[in-house]
């Protein structure tokens, strides 16, 4: 309780005033085009993947992958 005035002025700066840094904007899309390159490394990743579009459809939200464009 002797941090709570603290933590809700913090709280309350992020809500308000929210920060995006562009160098861990970058590194976050780096590494998620890397993981979209590597996604058809591992052959169960792939059938996992076909088996839910082939079931659900591509409307599902399982179905759903991040691309490139």
């Amino acid at each position: 309780s002797k941090d709570l005035p603290e933590g809700l002025a913090i709280l309350r700066e992020v809500l308000t005033a929210p920060r995006f840094q562009a160098d861990k904007l970058d590194l976050h899309r780096q590494q998620t085009i890397q993981g979209m390159k590597q996604r058809n490394d591992d052959s169960t990743a792939i059938e996992s993947r076909e088996r839910r579009l082939l079931a659900y459809g591509t409307n599902f939200w399982t179905a759903r992958f991040t691309t490139l464009a």
